[in-house]
């Protein structure tokens, strides 16, 4: 199962800078994908677009959208 993980460059509470924070994630999850947003631990807040677009590229990359769709919210 691909999974995604984005972890936040300044974030003190899951400090991404912590090897062995990592080491359970990537010895279970086969089809692990991993990014990094410049933001503190609220990184959907500081940085949506951002995150929105990793969540999105990453989506058309595993291939569980068609190509060209759009994933979002409309409003």
């Amino acid at each position: 199962m691909p999974v995604q993980f984005i972890g936040a460059e300044y974030d003190d509470i899951a400090d991404i800078h912590v090897p062995s924070a990592h080491t359970g994630m990537r010895d279970t999850c086969r089809d692990l994908t991993e990014s990094v947003v410049s933001a503190g631990h609220w990184l959907q807040l500081e940085k949506p677009d951002e995150v929105n677009q990793l969540i999105e590229d990453w989506l058309h990359t595993k291939n569980l959208v068609p190509t060209g769709q759009h994933v979002g919210v409309s409003g």
